[in-house]
């Protein structure tokens, strides 16, 4: 039985694993248990490729905003640098025109006028037949009050430009507003017209009414039964009014207050 016994313990040593166990060249087998090898860091290289695709795609967004906001700002810039045109005026009309057609007052017109142009400086009326109850009859061709608006230089409609290039000189355009036996209407605006050797100002809201010219007229002798023609315009000396009789030699200029006469150069000026 030993030899048995002893058979047994020499082939449990010889089972790979068993305790004590030997290599087939007789050295001891270790126990120990192999080293794992670690999986792959998947999950890192993961977010490291997502936060590059996220990076990227902001990236993008900064360049095609920039591209889209150089666009809009070349399109922007290409319409300021486009300057705003004549519009076709519309047809005359009697809507509104008191006193049409044989009683018009020349400065109760003057608010209807200003609605029909887009040039906001008055520079001055020029009237045309009037009586000396200060009114005008359209009804005579001969009769008429031409209003004249202008704007300040550089502003409002311009002669046509390429884009993107600056204007030869400085306008200040002109439109005028006339009263005829059609009723009232805007000219074509001119905005090719020039600004002249200063700019322009708005005179102020005309305050000598005709009737009150006839009546100072009357003491210097004119006779009532023509018809007169009463500017109103910027003179050397400020805004004024001129009365004269076509055809004649009564004539005579005073300033805004409706009484100081105004003389020689002092009196020069007309209306645009």
């Amino acid at each position: 039985m030993g030899d048995i016994d002893d058979l047994d313990t020499a082939h449990h040593r010889d089972r790979p694993g068993a305790e004590g166990a030997t290599d087939p060249v007789g050295q001891e087998v270790s126990q120990e248990p192999a080293e794992r090898t670690s999986a792959p860091p998947v999950i890192a290289t993961t977010a490291a490729q997502m936060r590059r695709r996220k990076d990227k795609a902001v990236g993008l967004g900064i360049v095609a905003a920039t591209f889209g906001v150089s666009m809009l700002f070349s399109l922007w810039a290409k319409h300021a640098s486009t300057p705003p045109t004549s519009e076709e005026p519309a047809p005359p009309t009697t809507t509104g025109l008191i006193g049409y057609p044989e009683k018009i007052d020349p400065l109760a017109a003057l608010p209807l006028a200003r609605e029909l142009t887009k040039r906001p400086l008055l520079r001055g009326f020029v009237a045309d037949g009037v009586s000396p109850k200060g009114l005008i009859d359209v009804r005579d061709k001969a009769s008429k009050v031409r209003f004249s608006f202008q704007s300040a230089p550089g502003q409002g409609a311009q002669p046509p430009r390429a884009p993107g290039t600056l204007p030869t000189r400085t306008y200040c355009g002109r439109q005028n507003v006339l009263v005829k036996k059609d009723g009232i209407g805007a000219e074509p605006d001119v905005a090719s017209f020039p600004c002249g050797s200063k700019p322009p100002t708005a005179l102020p809201e005309p305050r000598c009414r005709p009737e009150k010219l006839w009546a100072l007229a009357k003491k210097k002798g004119v006779p009532t039964k023509g018809r007169a023609r009463i500017e109103y315009f910027e003179a050397r000396k400020g805004p004024a009014y001129r009365f004269s009789i076509p055809g004649t030699k009564h004539r005579f200029v005073v300033g805004e207050d409706c009484k100081r006469e105004i003389k020689g150069k002092a009196a020069l000026g007309n209306v645009p």
